[in-house]
């Protein structure tokens, strides 16, 4: 089996992807990254996402979606998508 793995970020000059409230600035978003961010969601079988990222981005296509925080007791599934404490869980 294959097992294709891939990470998207936008990082800011500072090597940030979030600014001091978690967030990502609406400075660092631009709708050309958006889109290419949109299309690699809608194909892929799985995104594992963080937690304010999945709060910031209801999953509206109903994709697969494994969250990863401590709020999860190691790893459960949730209505809105498999939830997973690593610390808890380990892969």
């Amino acid at each position: 089996m294959t097992l294709d793995i891939r990470g998207y970020a936008i990082v800011s000059d500072d090597n940030c992807i979030a600014a001091a409230d978690g967030l990502t600035p609406l400075s660092l978003r631009n709708d050309k990254d958006w889109a290419y961010y949109q299309a690699a969601l809608a194909a892929a079988d799985l995104v594992v996402i963080g937690r304010r990222s999945h709060e910031a981005e209801p999953n509206i296509h109903n994709q697969r979606r494994v969250v990863v925080s401590r709020a999860a007791a190691g790893l459960e599934q949730r209505p809105d998508a498999w939830w997973w404490d690593p610390e808890q869980t380990p892969w």
